[in-house]
């Protein structure tokens, strides 16, 4: 069974537009740890991330592998676009919510808890990868794995 209501999925793709001026708006106030990391570089991502997003939504109760990952030195830039990916799809569903009285207080927790948990769980996996390569860690791993 799938949590996100196909109602849901079709407002969050109609504020599209919307979304992306927030999303690049919070991305722009986040400090910049990197050059991989300035606004103008990963604004490019949005369409293809937002897409991977909604696709793993609309699955129902799709699987992703969270994997227990954690920048160690703070500077990857994607952490900044993950975060503001979350706080702008979270502010579009709760506009979405607010439209349909209908929902019931459960719906609309468990909507917000899938979304939170699929933009979470896609964040982690494109982060790691970039961890992985990083040579600011490169010690704090090798540190780490003793």
């Amino acid at each position: 069974m799938r949590v996100m209501q196909d109602v849901t999925l079709h407002a969050l793709r109609a504020r599209r537009a919307e979304i992306f001026s927030r999303w690049e708006a919070l991305l722009r106030a986040e400090p910049t740890t990197s050059p991989l990391g300035t606004p103008d570089a990963l604004v490019y991502m949005l369409g293809q991330t937002f897409d991977e997003l909604l696709t793993a939504l609309a699955e129902p109760k799709r699987k992703l592998a969270l994997k227990d990952h954690h920048c160690l030195c703070g500077c990857n830039p994607l952490l900044a676009y993950f975060r503001s990916a979350e706080q702008a799809l979270l502010e579009a569903l709760v506009l979405i919510q607010a439209g349909r009285p209908q929902m019931t207080t459960r719906q609309r927790q468990a909507e917000l808890e899938e979304l939170q948990r699929v933009v979470k769980t896609i964040g982690e996996q494109e982060t790691s990868v970039i961890c992985s390569i990083c040579q600011r860690c490169a010690g704090k791993r090798a540190g780490a794995a003793r």
